[in-house]
């Protein structure tokens, strides 16, 4: 009794795979493929359980737009996140930027001060201050960007799963 397909490939198993899911050894499922032998009443009936599961499967395909929204949303959530730890990272830009422009307006009355006036006084850094509020500037203004990307995004994401 030969059959045109192998009994592991009708399952889209390995020979091993497929004979410890029939419960037989990998021998006799080789010979039951080549048409040596017939296939044991036990495993008969687990295949054909198992091909009654396959078809079942394949004739009701999961449904494709629920699928889709189902991901949309899930990327809307994402997005969701994203933008909120993207408006985190523009506070945090902010307040750098402004706490080094406090810094370097300090820089401007620690040149200009008399000696000897303060004599606890920690001089301040101009060009620190003025370096540290220019890369907190670009951070935040590419934060600012990040995040009306991400905007657009959402309302493409809204867009979609409306129509």
């Amino acid at each position: 009794m030969k059959n045109n397909t192998s009994l592991s490939a009708t399952l889209g198993l390995t020979q091993p795979d497929a004979a410890q899911i029939l419960g037989i050894s990998t021998g006799y499922l080789s010979m039951i493929e080549c048409g040596q032998r017939d296939l044991p009443l036990e495993a008969s009936q687990k295949f054909t359980e198992l091909l009654a599961w396959i078809n079942k499967s394949k004739a009701a395909p999961p449904d494709a737009d629920a699928e889709r929204e189902r991901q949309l949303h899930a990327l809307l959530q994402q997005n969701r996140l994203r933008q909120w730890r993207v408006s985190k990272k523009i506070d945090l830009h902010r307040r750098k930027y402004e706490k080094a422009l406090t810094a370097s307006a300090l820089a401007g009355f620690t040149s200009q001060r008399q000696p000897k006036v303060y004599t606890n006084f920690v001089d301040v850094t101009g060009k620190q201050s003025a370096q540290q509020a220019a890369e907190s500037l670009s951070e935040w203004v590419a934060a600012e960007l990040r995040l009306e990307q991400l905007r657009q995004e959402q309302a493409w994401i809204e867009g979609r799963l409306r129509g």
